[in-house]
C-alpha cells in the first residue's frame, strides 16, 4: 500500500522519501507505513495523536518528555491567569479527564505499547497541578516547579510507579498527576521556608 505525504513538490512514496519527521530523528526511524501521523490511520487517530504527541515532539525529540513538557509551562501559565484557584482546579481536571482518553487511543495507535515514550500529553496536562494555588510568575519559581516535576516523573517515588500499572489512558496519566502532586508539596514547601530565610531569588 503506497501512502503518499503532499508537500512542496506534490507528492511523493513515504516507502522511498523521507517525511519531514525523518531528518529530526523520527522515532519510527522512516517506517512511514507504520507512522500514526503519516500512515495508514484515520483522521481523527492523527489528530489525537498529533496532540498526544504535543503536536510531533515526542516523535522527534531525543528527551521528548522533559522537551514536551514545556508545553506544560505554557499552559500552567494560562491556567495560573484564571481569576480562582477553583477556576484553575476546575480547568485541570477537564484537561486530565480528557488525557486519559487521548492517551488511550494515541497509545493504541502507537503500537498497543503500555507507555509510549512518545506521548507527552500526560506530562504537558500534569505539569497546571504543580503551579496551582503559587500566584507568584517570577522565572525562578517556574524553573524550579518544572525541574522538581521532572525529577519525581523521573525518579518516580512510591507511590508513583505504581499509578503506571493502572490500566490504559488513565495508567499512563494518573504517575504524572502524582508527580506532579509530589512537586506541587516541594515547592509550596520552598516558597515558604522562602519567606522565612530567602531561597529562590525572585529578583
Amino acid at each position: 500500500m503506497e501512502v503518499f505525504w503532499l508537500g512542496n513538490s506534490g507528492g511523493f512514496s513515504a516507502e522511498k522519501d523521507p517525511h519531514p519527521f525523518q531528518a529530526l530523528g523520527c522515532r519510527l526511524r522512516g517506517e512511514c507505513l507504520r507512522c500514526p501521523i503519516m500512515g495508514d490511520q484515520n483522521l481523527s487517530s492523527r489528530g489525537i495523536v498529533w496532540v498526544a504527541t504535543g503536536l510531533g515532539v515526542g516523535l522527534v525529540s531525543p528527551a521528548p518528555g522533559t522537551v514536551g513538557s514545556l508545553w506544560g509551562i505554557l499552559l500552567a501559565w494560562a491556567i495560573s491567569c484564571l481569576a480562582t484557584v477553583g477556576a484553575q482546579i476546575f480547568v485541570i481536571v477537564l484537561i486530565g479527564l480528557a488525557g486519559v482518553v487521548i492517551c488511550s487511543v494515541a497509545a493504541d495507535a502507537l503500537g498497543g505499547s503500555k507507555d509510549p515514550q512518545a506521548i507527552v500529553f500526560d506530562e504537558i496536562a500534569a505539569l497546571p497541578i504543580v503551579f496551582l494555588g503559587i500566584g507568584e510568575k517570577h522565572l525562578a519559581i517556574w524553573i524550579t516547579g518544572w525541574l522538581l516535576f521532572r525529577l519525581f516523573d523521573i525518579t518516580k517515588p512510591w507511590p508513583v510507579r505504581r499509578y503506571e500499572r493502572l490500566p490504559g489512558g488513565l495508567g499512563i496519566m494518573a504517575d504524572d498527576w502524582m508527580a506532579a502532586v509530589y512537586a506541587w508539596g516541594v515547592l509550596h514547601a520552598l516558597l515558604w521556608m522562602d519567606r522565612v530565610q530567602p531561597l529562590i531569588p525572585t529578583s
